[in-house]
């Protein structure tokens, strides 16, 4: 991909982000939980489509149509949200339900990268890298 392109599509993400961040209720942006009760239906779409919207970066990243500077950035932000509140809640549910689809589940790439998304510089995409990254 030429620099441009990249820059574009990378826009494209940033773009939907901040436009599932948009959808989140008061609480979930402030990560607090609300009456410790379920997650309302509205932060449950949001946290599903910021599943696919990440699902869809561990894809192209791994096929380097992400730059290594933007992923630096993406994945750090991608594992911290999964550790907040309601993040964490349906993550947790999403992973209990596809376990059983392996592979073959909506969320294949983000649940195989797992627990290595906390790791100082985990990078699904090319071998070869430009500079090494000591992480956040």
């Amino acid at each position: 991909l030429s620099e441009q392109r990249r820059r574009d599509f990378e826009n494209l993400f940033v773009q939907r982000y901040w436009k599932i961040m948009d959808d989140l209720s008061l609480e979930a942006i402030e990560s607090a939980k609300a009456d410790g009760g379920p997650v309302p239906p509205k932060d449950r779409k949001a946290v599903i489509a910021f599943l696919r919207l990440s699902e869809d970066e561990l894809d192209l990243r791994a096929k380097n149509w992400i730059g290594a500077a933007t992923w630096e950035l993406w994945w750090d932000g991608m594992a911290t949200q999964l550790r907040r509140w309601p993040f964490d809640v349906v993550w947790k549910e999403v992973r209990q339900r596809e376990s059983a689809a392996g592979d073959d589940g909506q969320f294949a790439q983000l649940r195989q990268a797992g627990d290595r998304l906390n790791d100082a510089g985990f990078n699904p995409g090319p071998a070869r890298r430009r500079r090494p990254w000591q992480g956040p």
